[in-house]
């Protein structure tokens, strides 16, 4: 990612993921549900808040280029974090596809709950359920394909992640009691706990790859270097375990190494013959 032709750094595009999750909760329950008279995060959807008609559309509207470009920065600081894990490398792919898509909801705005109970829901309600889904999809997803990247502490993790963002996600979907005008108790809490596991993913993730030595990302692997491979068990802080890369030899160096490995494997052949001689 390039700013006036300045790359920038790995840790910048990572520290966006960090204040995606951080603004976010504000932007939305701090600011704009306390606009909203009468609103109840216990009980209504966040989408509500930006719903048509809704005193806080505009506001949340204009929030929505922001909010997906910071996470399109953090999924190219993911990508240029990989090294040669590809599983890290298409996490990465998703989130950038997912922060993209963030812009189609400025056109996919649901209506009031009182107008979809009588019957006036648009092609935007439509198109708002298929972003739901979408985005279930790619959180699901992405936090999976990273999972892999990382040891069994972070699989766990990211398990329990997608575990609980589904659930959550499934308990708080009650369209068919917003379209029979019924109340939904409790939807907002459990969309909530939904959206706050992922967020939380997303902040893990950001500061773990934060850590990771500049020197040891991006293109470690063409010089030969260290690739992480997950947080360390072996101590009670969280740390960023490595293992070796394997060099890539240039086009000068694969003769001679070819070389190398036929007088390798000639030299073990001497020994064993020796050995059977003896």
């Amino acid at each position: 990612m390039f700013v006036q032709g300045l790359a920038v750094p790995r840790r910048a595009l990572l520290a966006c993921g960090l204040l995606y999750a951080v603004l976010y909760p504000i932007v939305n329950d701090g600011i704009a549900a306390t606009l909203y008279d009468g609103y109840s995060r216990m009980d209504q959807a966040v989408s509500e808040l930006s719903a048509v008609g809704a005193p806080t559309r505009a506001f949340l509207t204009a929030t929505v280029p922001l909010f997906s470009l910071l996470f399109i920065g953090f999924g190219v600081g993911v990508w240029r974090s990989a090294c040669n894990k590809r599983s890290l490398k298409l996490a990465g792919a998703l989130i950038i596809a997912h922060g993209a898509m963030g812009f189609l909801w400025i056109f996919a705005p649901m209506s009031q709950r009182e107008v979809i109970a009588a019957g006036g829901s648009t092609s935007a309600d439509t198109m708002h359920l298929v972003l739901s889904g979408a985005t279930g999809f790619f959180v699901a997803a992405y936090v999976a394909t990273a999972a892999v990247a990382f040891g069994w502490a972070v699989r766990l993790y990211s398990m329990a992640t997608v575990g609980a963002a589904l659930l959550f996600g499934v308990l708080s979907a009650q369209v068919d009691r917003i379209e029979a005008g019924d109340p939904t108790p409790y939807m907002g809490l459990l969309e909530r706990v939904g959206i706050g596991a992922w967020l939380l993913w997303v902040a893990v993730v950001a500061i773990g790859l934060m850590r990771v030595p500049s020197d040891k990302a991006g293109s470690c692997c063409a010089r030969g270097e260290r690739a992480y491979v997950g947080p360390s068990a072996q101590t009670e802080a969280p740390q960023w375990r490595l293992r070796s890369c394997p060099a890539v030899p240039n086009a000068q160096q694969r003769p001679a190494m070819r070389g190398l490995a036929a007088t390798t494997r000639a030299t073990r052949g001497a020994r064993r013959a020796a050995a059977l001689i003896v």
